[in-house]
């Protein structure tokens, strides 16, 4: 088990929006846009700030997205993809016991990405992909773009 046995409600918000947008709230470029189609709750947690607040940590990711059947980590970043991978990766590693019997799934918004093609050669991406059980011919568990990545939860 890791250092989070249970996540705070404090560090929970409901949401029912049909359009749910996480931001970096140091004011970064990155954003993660989830398209709640129908309108179902949704919980959002900040990881980051408050989950991980009093723990000193910066090897954590930014926010979670869970719904009915899986748990979204996302982390919004520069330019840093290897530090990004590596944020998703200790944080799923730490927290997945909080989420048992939901599919898991990483985003990371990255502001900009030169070689896109490197990034797949990451240690961190490896491991992640490995760790959540990515399929490459089903590739949406593990997920990576620049600026802002848009979804669609039904």
């Amino acid at each position: 088990m890791g250092l989070i046995n249970k996540i705070d409600n404090d560090c929970k918000r409901e949401n029912g929006n049909k359009i749910i947008v996480l931001k970096d709230k140091k004011g970064g470029k990155s954003t993660f846009v989830l398209e709640n189609l129908t309108k179902q709750l949704i919980t959002e947690i900040d990881i980051e700030n408050c989950v991980y607040k009093s723990k000193l940590l910066n090897l954590r990711c930014d926010f979670g997205i869970e719904t009915n059947e899986t748990i979204y980590f996302v982390e919004l970043k520069g330019s840093d993809f290897h530090q990004g991978f590596k944020q998703l990766y200790e944080t799923i590693i730490d927290m997945q016991h909080c989420f048992k019997g939901k599919q898991i799934k990483a985003r990371l918004v990255l502001s900009t990405i030169s070689k896109p093609e490197i990034l797949k050669r990451d240690e961190y991406y490896r491991r992640l992909a490995k760790k959540i059980s990515f399929i490459p011919k089903q590739n949406d568990h593990l997920i990576f773009n620049s600026n802002t990545i848009k979804e669609q939860y039904i």
